[in-house]
């Protein structure tokens, strides 16, 4: 059982050192959970904002991937992809491809909008087996990326001139 947690909701965990690419690369937690139902992401979110407030970071985010039974909503829900590599031994391969995907537009137009939304960056997944690298605090050895739109971000940092006069609950 892990330290407050006392369901037990909590059946695996991967914490790793690893990197956001959003313009300059930056230091980043690759942090994955497994979890039960009955899990309850609040104490997650509220160490992770402090930790991020504590070390002076401008923005930090806690999501969790829609159950298949979940229906997606626009309003309320963050769209995002993983893409897993094959091979790790792939990295170089990895890092050309990630570097072409950064700006790439994905989606299209909806009833909500212009549907898209262009990736400004991703974090690379790490696997989670210990190297010496990953046991220094350094990234271990990359084998994915994650993706994920925050319009809150778009708007904070003026990559959406239609979100600036958005209000927190339109966003």
């Amino acid at each position: 059982v892990i330290s407050g947690d006392p369901g037990a909701s909590v059946i695996g965990l991967k914490a790793i050192a690893t990197e956001g690419r959003y313009g300059a690369p930056e230091r980043a937690l690759d942090l994955e959970a497994v979890v039960r139902d009955n899990f309850n992401a609040r104490p997650l979110a509220v160490a992770t904002f402090r930790a991020a407030e504590k070390a002076d970071q401008d923005a930090a985010f806690v999501a969790r991937v829609l159950r298949p039974n979940e229906s997606f909503d626009p309003k309320m829900h963050r769209p995002g992809v993983e893409i897993y590599f094959r091979d790790m031994n792939q990295a170089r391969e990895a890092a050309r491809m990630m570097a072409e995907i950064a700006g790439m537009r994905i989606g299209k137009p909806t009833e909500f909008g212009p549907g898209y939304f262009e990736i400004g960056g991703y974090t690379i997944v790490v696997d989670g087996r210990p190297t010496a690298e990953s046991r220094s605090g350094q990234m271990g050895n990359p084998v994915g990326m994650r993706v994920i739109y925050m319009p809150e971000f778009e708007a904070r940092y003026g990559m959406d001139d239609r979100l600036k006069d958005a209000t927190d609950q339109e966003l």
